[in-house]
């Protein structure tokens, strides 16, 4: 449980920023870091830079553990503490203690698919903490991709990890993505704030999970704003070749939850489903394949 101080920051980063330009949540965001960190002990941001990368604009964090990438100013916030408390913050989130292991368990060969992989934070944190794994992080949308590669590369090299800028759904087809880089809800269905829409190929789960060698163990963590289900019918008959799923099942579809039809797919293919509540409005599936 939080004590005062933690929740009289975490409020002030939710409610203040959305009233500050640009530069004005810079210098505040930093100012609130360094001074919370006076009495945290934690990580803290050193300077916040702008630049363009491959034409997109992006923001470059310094912070006294690392360098983290991101394509828009308002994620910033998610920072404050440092790069690894965020990192592990989101893997909490998406991962119930009880299965936490299975990431980060030094035993077989682990693939991990993370399915809207946004800046990488999910990917880096299995990747950072065990060496047995491997990732297939897919992103759509083209400035979050630039931020995933450029995070990846710089923790990582080139080792352990292929970035794939992909939508994934349930068929190989052309169709229309609805860019929302501002929130993080880029998605094949319609955000609420789209800024623009691109015509993008997509391609399926079962296209990947046939090339994983049969002794690797593999997992899959997802965040498809919404489009869930069509991603789980496009791994087929496939699908049972995953050990353990988390899915963001929180109402992204025209603000409905996919619990349910991602629930019913899981049950059907021998999965034991547990739901997680996260902050806010937001749901997580922890699913088990009860013979793996």
């Amino acid at each position: 449980m939080p004590n005062l101080s933690e929740r009289l920051k975490w409020t002030l980063l939710a409610l203040i920023p959305r009233f500050l330009n640009e530069k004005l949540l810079i210098f505040y965001t930093i100012f609130l870091s360094r001074f919370s960190a006076l009495f945290t002990k934690r990580h803290h941001i050193v300077s916040i830079q702008k630049s363009f990368e491959l034409g997109h604009k992006i923001f470059q964090i310094k912070c006294t553990d690392g360098i983290i990438n991101i394509p828009n100013i308002q994620r910033v916030t998610r920072f404050v503490s440092g790069i690894d408390f965020a990192f592990t913050r989101l893997f909490n989130q998406y991962v119930a203690s009880p299965y936490r292991g299975i990431f980060h368990d030094q035993g077989n060969t682990k693939v991990v698919f993370d399915v809207g992989a946004n800046i990488g934070e999910f990917s880096l944190c299995v990747l950072r903490y065990s060496s047995t794994v491997r990732v297939l992080a897919f992103e759509p949308d083209p400035t979050a991709f630039v931020c995933l590669k450029l995070n990846l590369e710089y923790w990582l090299g080139y080792n352990r990890y292929l970035a794939v800028c992909r939508a994934l759904s349930s068929s190989t087809e052309n169709k229309t993505l609805f860019v929302s880089t501002k929130n993080a809800d880029t998605s094949l269905i319609p955000a609420l704030e789209t800024t623009e829409t691109i015509q993008v190929r997509t391609e399926t789960l079962s296209k990947y999970i046939v090339g994983i060698e049969p002794s690797n163990v593999v997992l899959l963590k997802m965040d498809a704003e919404g489009a869930e289900p069509e991603v789980l019918v496009g791994a087929g008959k496939h699908l049972d070749r995953i050990s353990f799923l988390t899915i963001d099942v929180s109402p992204e579809r025209m603000g409905n939850s996919t619990a349910a039809q991602v629930t019913q797919i899981l049950e059907s293919q021998g999965y034991d489903v547990e739901m997680v509540k996260g902050q806010g409005k937001r749901i997580f599936i922890n699913a088990k394949h009860r013979e793996r």
